[in-house]
């Protein structure tokens, strides 16, 4: 009838307000986790084509002026280093 209350229908037993509050709790830190898995893969592969392009543009200076192999490779390899540092920073920041 109109006006009338209709009784919820509960599936389950009843849940505290403290155990709602801990399982929203728990959900956002997945969600957070989640987050930082993502962006830590994101920043590696990032990291993987910059090297991936510096190791190739390297070779490519290289065939065009042999004589510069030596100090291309250590301007490269410094760079690697500086991003695998770069990297690892950002992995240990977001924990």
């Amino acid at each position: 009838m109109a006006g009338e209350l209709m009784r919820r229908a509960t599936v389950g037993q009843p849940v505290s307000r403290a155990t709602m509050r801990a399982v929203v709790q728990v959900g956002e830190s997945v969600v957070a986790n989640q987050a930082v898995i993502r962006a830590k893969a994101r920043v590696g592969e990032s990291a993987m084509y910059e090297i991936a392009f510096l190791k190739g543009t390297q070779r490519q200076l290289e065939m065009g002026n042999p004589e510069l192999g030596e100090a291309l490779a250590l301007i490269a390899n410094t760079t690697v280093h500086a991003i695998a540092r770069s990297v690892a920073y950002f992995g240990e920041t977001l924990g």
